[in-house]
């Protein structure tokens, strides 16, 4: 293609003036790596012509750090004070939007290559930067704050207490434990009792925005996600130390040969722990459930069957607890996401991602008109407002917003 169309094409994909089929031809020239040093002047041209926008009187970026940013994004790198997520969008036949289970993940950024991924770094940041870029009307009236550690925890007697705004220190004493709420959002079970006595159990749950950690009287500690709920004893003085899970968390269990440390869900499944770190989304409206490996071992049962799980692995169970399928190269960085502060989208329809967000912003989400037929990959901080998470999808194309109240709704783009 010659240089003079390559440049108009360009242009007019960052300024979103440029049509579908535009679109396809700048993305196939960018997937040859020989047009690599070309694409990087135009970005460079580009980025420049952005700031040289600016009013002096109030510049959005001083020169210094224009030029620090600049450098990150040629480099494939992102500023961290100023993060901003990359959304990469796949379309696809309707008929192949329903969820499947593979038995090996398929690489990681299928659908990026490297060209991909630095247009879309300078494209997002040249977006935020100068809204005017886009012709898409202003829908987000309202933003809708990330979710924090917010839980309540339910005794014995069922009295509960608020932990989000329960001080610092010791909380309650029930039997031989000492409940503790530790600085920076944990609670800690300090536990005496070495007889075995009948066993008194908590409920720790998070509700939707919220997540926290609890660290068990046996030193195993536990971190759930949004939604979720652990009862377990106050003490683990009998021959296992058995907790029951709804919904998401993440396990670091302590090591004791002698208990062996079982996690029960609602359909009929129970995780055996041999000493290990491991993730389990368990949701109800989740196609299935996961158990991400990382550590250790764990061995899976459902009502028919039964697997043991190495490091990196997932074991995956059907709605109806019977079938259990093993992934031998899972995406673990996707399972630990959300411990770590991220949302990991790896091929995921519309209906996947929304319903994470629903989980994690409080938000009810509502469809109008089917979803659109394609997947999204990438990567979204947790701690951003919502309002960031839907213009990066909303770039990525396809679909669009609407919010009212915490009422989010689902629709095509408007032409």
């Amino acid at each position: 293609m010659p240089e003079l169309d390559i440049r108009r094409l360009f242009d007019r994909y960052c300024n979103k003036s440029a049509d579908e089929s535009e679109i396809q031809q700048l993305m196939e020239w960018m997937a040859d790596a020989a047009n690599i040093p070309m694409l990087l002047q135009l970005m460079k041209h580009q980025w420049d012509t952005v700031l040289s926008q600016e009013s002096p009187a109030t510049p959005i970026l001083s020169e210094t750090r224009s030029e620090e940013i600049l450098d990150g994004i040629l480099l494939n790198r992102i500023w961290q004070p100023a993060q901003q997520p990359v959304v990469h969008s796949t379309q696809q036949t309707p008929q192949s939007t329903q969820p499947t289970l593979q038995p090996v993940r398929k690489t990681r950024r299928t659908y990026l290559s490297i060209a991909a991924v630095l247009i879309a770094l300078l494209g997002i940041t040249i977006w935020l930067l100068k809204p005017h870029y886009t012709t898409a009307p202003a829908i987000l009236v309202k933003d809708i704050q990330p979710g924090a550690n917010k839980a309540t925890l339910t005794l014995a007697d069922g009295s509960t207490i608020t932990l989000d705004s329960a001080g610092n220190g010791m909380l309650t004493r029930q039997d031989q434990t000492t409940i503790i709420k530790i600085q920076g959002g944990a609670l800690a079970y300090n536990s005496s009792n070495t007889t075995y006595t009948p066993a008194t159990y908590n409920t720790i749950s998070t509700p939707k925005g919220g997540q926290y950690e609890v660290i068990l009287p046996d030193g195993s500690t536990v971190w759930l996600n949004a939604a979720s709920s652990l009862r377990f004893p106050v003490a683990f003085n009998g021959k296992d130390r058995i907790v029951q899970l709804r919904g998401e968390a993440w396990f670091d269990i302590h090591k004791d040969p002698a208990k062996p440390f079982r996690v029960q869900l609602d359909n009929a499944t129970e995780i055996e722990v041999l000493g290990t770190e491991f993730n389990i989304n368990g949701y109800d409206n989740e196609d299935a459930l996961r158990a991400s490996l990382f550590n250790g071992s764990i061995r899976l049962s459902s009502s028919q069957q039964t697997a043991l799980l190495k490091p990196s692995e997932q074991g995956i169970i059907d709605k109806n607890a019977t079938r259990i399928t093993i992934a031998k190269d899972a995406n673990m960085e996707k399972a630990a996401a959300w411990k770590n502060g991220r949302f990991d989208f790896e091929d995921d329809d519309i209906h996947t991602i929304m319903r994470q967000l629903e989980r994690w912003y409080n938000i009810t989400v509502v469809y109008e008109g089917p979803p659109p037929p394609q997947t999204y990959t990438g990567e979204i901080r947790r701690q951003v407002p919502i309002s960031q998470v839907l213009k990066m999808l909303r770039l990525a194309g396809g679909v669009d917003f609407e919010i009212n109240g915490n009422m989010i709704t689902v629709h095509k783009p408007s032409r």
